[in-house]
């Protein structure tokens, strides 16, 4: 683990309110510069610029309660990126989080979500300049489920990506994943 901080820190706040909904608004930045994704100075190195964005976020309960039975909770985000130092402006998320949906699993997670990313102009430029057709943004959906094994945490996920990379024309790309948490005391 590297603690020196030589690469800078990332400095967020955040206000909002919890309580059956929950709320927030926050803003985020690195303090030191990063690479430009695009601009570059008068001697060819990439133009140095700093990262930053705000988020919004709004999440609750729909239906239910866990401790008596299932419990279905909603959540949405919104996300602001100043687009120079990544290839996404911003973006959005959307779905449904159901605990214990099963009696047999207390712990059992069941969430799906869509989500959409916007790609910045200098990203569609750099795509552009590559031959391809640079779509606006890239989005996807996904499904999770998350439980227990004895200690073990496990889950798996699924998600498909439309125009994956900002690219148009590209295949839709499926994306399979295992989580497992392993705890170590």
């Amino acid at each position: 683990m590297d603690t020196s901080l030589d690469e800078g820190v990332l400095g967020i706040a955040e206000a909002g309110m919890s309580g059956p909904i929950r709320y927030a608004v926050g803003v985020w930045r690195y303090d030191q510069r990063q690479d430009d994704i695009r601009d570059l100075t008068p001697d060819g190195d990439p133009a140095q610029s700093r990262a930053h964005g705000a988020y919004a976020l709004l999440e609750g309960k729909l239906f239910g309660d866990a401790e008596e039975g299932p419990r279905i909770d909603g959540f949405t985000r919104l996300g602001l990126s100043d687009g120079d130092t990544t290839d996404f402006k911003g973006g959005w998320q959307a779905g449904l989080l159901m605990q214990r949906i099963f009696a047999a699993r207390p712990d059992g997670q069941l969430s799906f979500g869509i989500h959409q990313g916007w790609l910045s102009d200098k990203a569609r430029a750099n795509i552009a300049d590559t031959g391809l057709d640079p779509s606006r943004h890239e989005e996807g959906i996904e499904l999770t489920y998350a439980d227990t094994i004895g200690r073990f945490g496990v889950q798996p996920d699924i998600q498909l990506i439309r125009n994956p990379g900002g690219v148009r024309d590209a295949d839709d790309v499926v994306v399979v994943s295992l989580r497992v948490t392993v705890p170590l005391f």
